[in-house]
């Protein structure tokens, strides 16, 4: 059985169209579950009404298979200006300096 053919006549019947990729991972997951009703030790025609209720559900779910449109950020991310780079380097730089060799702490020998 042609399971590409099978998903895809199922979904347009529900008036879902999905792209050709979405397709082939779908029939590929359509044999599996018709080789795994086999293995089982389903005759031919169990293991087919199995994948086609597999189907059923997908045509009741069909809006699900839709991929999200893609969303607007929030907020608009911060250029990369000479600005903003400057003030990552200063803030890289300032937590190195954070310790002076004159402090009190460092003059006494304290450690940690």
């Amino acid at each position: 059985m042609d399971w590409e053919v099978e998903v895809r006549n199922a979904l347009a019947a529900v008036g879902y169209s999905p792209e050709p990729k979405v397709i082939e991972e779908l029939a590929a997951y359509a044999l599996l579950h018709y080789e795994a009703a086999r293995a089982q030790g389903c005759d031919e025609e169990e293991a087919k009404r199995r994948v086609l209720l597999l189907l059923s559900e997908w045509q009741r779910n069909a809006v699900l298979l839709k991929r999200p449109m893609p969303r607007a950020p929030v907020i608009d991310p911060p250029s990369d200006t000479t600005e903003n780079r400057s003030r990552k380097t200063m803030r890289r730089v300032s937590g190195y300096g954070s310790i002076r060799s004159d402090s009190p702490s460092v003059r006494a020998g304290f450690s940690a």
